[in-house]
Formats: C-alpha cells, structure tokens, sequence
C-alpha cells in the first residue's frame, strides 16, 4: 500500500489569484483574448469555448494577476457552481487567455505536487468536499482565498503521483468517448428537424399562439434545506434531458409556496434563457422539483403542438439562430421571455408532428442506453478514484 502524507493545499500553491474583467464585461465581440469564467469549465474538467468572451489585449496586458499559463488548475469561486474545476492540460487552445473574477486559478510547486495528480483528487467527491468545507454565503455563496488552508490532500512521492494520474487518466479516456457519442447523438433531433421541415419554412406560427402559458422559474430566493424537492439551475439543463444532481433543496412546503401558480407536467418544455442560452428539454417525469428563474418553462397547448416537435424546433439552426440575434446583455447574454414568444414556430400538422416525436423517441431510447453505460463507467471511475486516494492502486 503506497504511503501518503497528507498536506495543506496552501503549501503546495505557487500563487492563487483571480481575475477581472473590463468594465462593461466581455462578450463575443468585445477584444481579442478570451476570459474564462464559470460557464467555460465543464464537468468532467475540462472547457467549453463554444459561447467565448473576448477582452482587449491592452486590458489583457495591465491585468496584474489571472493570466492563465500551461498546468494552471481553475476553479470556480462562487455561484450555483462553485468548486467546479479544469486543468489547463497542453492541448489548452489558447496561447494567451485569462480568467475573469469569478474564478480562481493556481499554479503549483513542481518539486512537490504533481498538477494533473491533484487536479484528479480535487475533481473527486473527497476533494470537492475538501473545497466547498469553506463555502459561505446564502444565495450567492463561494469560497476565499482560505479554502486552500483548510483543503488537505493525500500526496506521495511525485513518481507515484505520476503513476496514478496515468491510470486515472487512461480510465477517464473511456468515459469521455462515451460522452462523445452522447454529444453526436444530441445534435440528432435538431438535424433532422432541419431535414424533415427545412431551414425556411413556408407558414409559421408564432410561439405564443400555440402555448398556454410562457413564464420563468422562482425570482425569490428560497429558504434551503438538507434535503427535498431538487432545486435546478441551467447547469441542469444538458444533452436534452434534466439532469437532477444538485446541491441545493426546498421543503415540500417551501415548493408548493413557489409553484402554487406555476405547476409543471409531463409534456411541458423548460428552455435556457440566461448565460447558457438556448437549450430546450422536455420534462419527463413526475418527480417534483423547483428551478431558478433563468429557466423559460413553456406549456404548449395541446393537439396544437407536440412536445418533442417544440423541442425539435427550439433546437433547429433557424431558431437558434433567431435567439443569437436577440440575446442580449454583455455579462451574461438574455433570450427574454417576450422574446421568445415571439420565436416562429413551422405550422405543421399534428400527425407530421408526432412521426417526428416518434423517430426522436427512438433516438432518445438509444440515449439512454448511452448514459445507462456511462453511468456504469461513472460508478467505476469513481471507485478507482476512490482507490488511488487511499494508496490501494
């Protein structure tokens, strides 16, 4: 059994520092060198550049601290993802890119720590409880500088740092093809809506005549509890589904106090409108649950428009389009409620609709067979982590 020593994460951090941004934010269009922020960190620890932020090079060269430099581990420090974290591995694109105020970034001591060993144990449950023990704060809680203090780490000798990030490395390997086929099978449903209905169709509806209501989730901040009805954020919202693991809770009470004008079902479409724009999922379950006011919640009306043929549309080149045109805000870019009633729906009949739902429905079902073996790779991985943190690999 290899043997540990366990250290404060202060004492292998060369310097912790964050960033910043301009004044007036970053956007798409803003500068030249992109500044990361918690949107850009995925789950599995690395990035998303797919909706980048841009800041002038000259703001870029007068930053005195959040330059990003090669083994670099981020994390997030506050907000609904707090404690997210990436490592900036050698096939990071960008030469030169900094992170914004919302995250931290940090080197370490090579003689000591090796950057890809400890960014396997911080991105572990124990590690990420090692993070978030000095979270504080109610409704935009996050972590300071301290959290390294007290976040304690298992380290071996740098050669068997080594060792373990290579198995943990090769493992994680399998998930992430995994996921890759879970992407591409993602971008089926808006293809082939593209296919079946065409990229300009002849009629259209506007969205808000074929919908009995169009409204958003909770604008008040919510008395927590340990345990209850889920509360979700648009983080939640991924791969077309909802996917329900959450930190944060209401009482039953507390849930029916928030949603006594607002009750969601079966068939109903929740849709990203904040940040992350532009996601649509269909809700699937009876599972009670609760949701930040960043989430658009569609009901459409039924015999008039199906479900999964929303979600189609919501999801096709034309409509996404449409709501990159009329997003707005710098910090994070909006797709308002009014404006998403007004997104043009193809006025196609019930029965085309619903062989549409039909070819997608099968398309989900292989889905879920995908997710069912990651899963099953989840669990593995989380047991070999496991492993390697207590010196049993």
């Amino acid at each position: 059994m290899t043997q540990f020593e366990w250290v404060s994460m202060a004492e292998i951090i060369g310097s912790l520092e964050s960033g910043s941004r301009p004044r007036g934010g970053a956007s798409a269009i803003s500068g030249d060198i992109p500044s990361l922020g918690g949107e850009h960190l995925t789950s599995d620890g690395g990035f998303d550049f797919s909706k980048p932020k841009l800041i002038p090079r000259r703001y870029f060269a007068s930053m005195k601290s959040g330059h990003i430099r090669p083994l670099d581990i981020l994390i997030v420090k506050d907000g609904a993802t707090t404690g997210k974290i990436s490592l900036v591995r050698s096939d990071f694109p960008f030469a030169e890119a900094a992170v914004n105020e919302h995250i931290f970034r940090f080197d370490l001591d090579q003689t000591r720590a090796d950057a890809r060993y400890v960014f396997r144990y911080l991105h572990s449950a124990d590690g990420q409880r090692a993070i978030l023990a000095d979270f504080r704060g109610s409704t935009v809680g996050g972590i300071g500088r301290t959290w390294a203090k007290g976040a304690r780490i298992p380290l071996p000798p740098l050669p068997e740092q080594r060792r373990i990030a290579d198995i943990l490395d090769r493992a994680d390997n399998l998930r992430a093809q995994r996921r890759r086929a879970l992407e591409m099978l993602e971008g089926i449903p808006g293809t082939v809506f593209d296919d079946l209905f065409g990229s300009s169709p002849a009629n259209t509806i506007p969205l808000r005549d074929l919908t009995d209501k169009i409204t958003d989730g909770t604008h008040q901040s919510p008395k927590w509890a340990p345990e209850g009805v889920p509360f979700l954020f648009v983080s939640n919202l991924t791969g077309g589904s909802i996917d329900f693991t959450t930190h944060k809770f209401v009482s039953n009470d507390t849930h029916a106090e928030l949603t006594r004008n607002t009750s969601i079902a079966r068939g109903d479409v929740l849709y990203t409108a904040v940040g992350s724009y532009g996601i649509p999922v269909v809700v699937e379950t009876d599972q009670p649950f609760i949701f930040q006011r960043h989430i658009a919640h569609i009901k459409p009306k039924r015999g008039l428009l199906e479900p999964h043929f929303l979600r189609g549309a919501l999801s096709s080149t034309r409509l996404r389009r449409v709501a990159d045109r009329v997003a707005r805000g710098v910090a994070q870019k909006t797709v308002t409620l009014g404006e998403l009633a007004k997104f043009e729906i193809p006025d196609i009949p019930m029965s085309q609709q619903c062989e549409y739902a039909s070819i997608v429905k099968k398309i989900e079902i292989l889905r879920e067979e995908h997710r069912a073996h990651l899963a099953t790779l989840d669990e593995l991985f989380a047991s070999l982590q496991h492993r390697a943190f207590q010196g049993e690999l």
